[in-house]
């Protein structure tokens, strides 16, 4: 019995945050680990060239590692809709930030309902 309430003493504040988070009481912005897969960058863009995914933009992003800047490049297959994010690093090592399928285009992206789930991914209005 005394190791049931150490459990539920020591779960207590687990479920209050779990709470917090279903009646949307979540900070603006989180930091979380998200798993990506990395490799060498050649076997990366061999993987893509192979999908039949071409650059489609690209930028700089300084300091995802500390005192190191990364390229980012969207790679995308016009004809099926792929996409990939890859960013690569000095050392040769690039990572899939992202990948997908069904990709729309927008020239002019919409001033409302740019929806995700019912819910405005952008003006969450």
């Amino acid at each position: 019995m005394k190791y049931l309430v150490l459990l539920v003493t020591l779960l207590l504040p687990i479920s209050g945050a779990a709470l917090a988070q279903v009646e949307g009481q979540t900070p603006s912005f989180l930091q979380v680990q998200k798993p990506v897969l990395c490799a060498p960058l050649e076997t990366i863009l061999a993987t893509v060239k192979e999908a039949k995914e071409e650059p489609f933009a690209y930028w700089s992003m300084p300091g995802s590692v500390p005192g190191m800047q990364t390229t980012v490049v969207m790679y995308v297959d016009t004809n099926d809709g792929g996409v990939s994010i890859i960013e690569s690093f000095e050392s040769g090592l690039g990572c899939v930030v992202s990948f997908g399928t069904d990709l729309q285009i927008l020239n002019n992206p919409p001033k409302k309902d740019l929806t995700f789930k019912r819910e405005d991914v952008i003006y969450k209005k």
